[in-house]
């Protein structure tokens, strides 16, 4: 069919709550939106924005709307504090319930599988209902759509046939692989980048394995830069100077930059440090730096599964600061090692993180 007999609602992408800043969320579907279009496939974007309009006026408003998607596909994205501020996501239920009425076809793209950490009372009782709800939306759904590794997720009914599995890609713009040739160069500091920080009361743990990894390769690499970006790196600037103190190694916290920015900086680093939990395929901040050609030193962990180990990716036991730090320092040193690595990251990506790659595996799950 050409393009021009299509819908231009062929597909709907539906999100609770624009976010305020760096919207993962937001960016995905708006990367999937232009992969879809080489493929003459309109993915739309709809927000049911329930803060501005209220929990009731957000489900008339989507009452009113969803008629004319009857028959197509709606992919509804999940994430618990898009579908509530206390991340209490019972709405995202409604909203099911009222598609399923609607006769769309239903496909859920899970960007959260786990429920909230925390073993307080109120954090286990929060998780309960998490979990709850992503279970029940599984089974009302005819395409759930998981980014980590099915065999990863043991609590999950994964005997379910719908149930399928693609992981997340990067939200940041592709760099020019020709441009950023490797080289060799003794003069130029060698870059270690950490993208992306947790919240303040896990922060410490994280700044603790940076810097002593860091300081740990700074012993054998003369000339060592550290660049930290994204979500949280400000705020932790000043605790990671601390840490730091002493150490001979040039540092720049960059905070929230541009997607354009943050694809520069990646490519011209050397390496990224993931210490932000175990990696996995739901970790946008490690694609991105699969998506830059880098080579990663990252905690491995219950989530850490298929394709990751197929990437340039050292996994280290979790919390093994003594190995993170050896491996580290393995790739700022070893300069084959580091380019064998660099190409298997970008071997990686192009066959299962690129845009591409996603969209082809939505059109084949979606049957479109």
């Amino acid at each position: 069919m050409d393009i021009s007999e299509r819908d231009e609602n062929d597909m709907i992408a539906l999100i609770g709550q624009r976010q305020a800043q760096a919207d993962g969320v937001a960016d995905y579907c708006s990367q999937l939106e232009q992969a879809m279009v080489k493929r003459n496939i309109h993915l739309k974007l709809r927000w049911m924005s329930w803060k501005e309009r209220g929990g009731a006026g957000a489900l008339s408003w989507l009452w009113q709307e969803s008629p004319q998607w009857q028959g197509k596909w709606v992919i509804v994205q999940y994430t618990a504090f898009a579908w509530s501020d206390r991340a209490l996501p019972v709405m995202f239920l409604v909203v099911l319930l009222l598609l399923r009425l609607r006769g769309v076809s239903l496909a859920v793209k899970f960007h959260e599988v786990q429920g909230y950490p925390g073993q307080k009372l109120n954090h286990r009782l929060r998780r309960s209902i998490q979990l709850w709800v992503i279970e029940t939306a599984i089974r009302w759904a005819d395409k759930p759509i998981l980014n980590v590794s099915l065999d990863k997720l043991h609590w999950l009914p994964i005997q379910d046939p719908k149930v399928t599995f693609i992981p997340v890609g990067a939200n940041i713009a592709e760099p020019n692989w020709e441009k950023v040739k490797p080289t060799i160069n003794d003069e130029r500091p060698k870059t270690i980048a950490v993208f992306g920080m947790t919240s303040a009361d896990i922060t410490s743990q994280e700044i603790a394995d940076i810097a002593y990894a860091v300081q740990q390769a700074a012993l054998q690499v003369p000339k060592l830069r550290l660049v930290t970006l994204g979500r949280g790196s400000k705020e932790a600037e000043k605790l990671l100077r601390q840490a730091l103190n002493g150490v001979n190694i040039e540092m720049n916290a960059l905070g929230l930059i541009s997607a354009e920015e943050i694809s520069r900086t990646l490519a011209a680093s050397d390496v990224q440090l993931y210490v932000r939990g175990d990696i996995s395929t739901r970790r946008g901040t490690a694609i991105a730096g699969l998506a830059c050609g880098l080579p990663i030193v990252a905690y491995a962990g219950t989530e850490t599964g298929h394709p990751i180990p197929e990437a340039g990716v050292l996994l280290v036991p979790e919390g093994d600061r003594a190995t993170l730090a050896e491996s580290l320092t393995r790739v700022l040193t070893d300069e084959k090692l580091r380019l064998e690595l660099q190409q298997r990251s970008k071997d990686a990506y192009q066959k299962y993180f690129s845009w591409d790659a996603i969209a082809d595996r939505f059109c084949q799950e979606l049957s479109l």
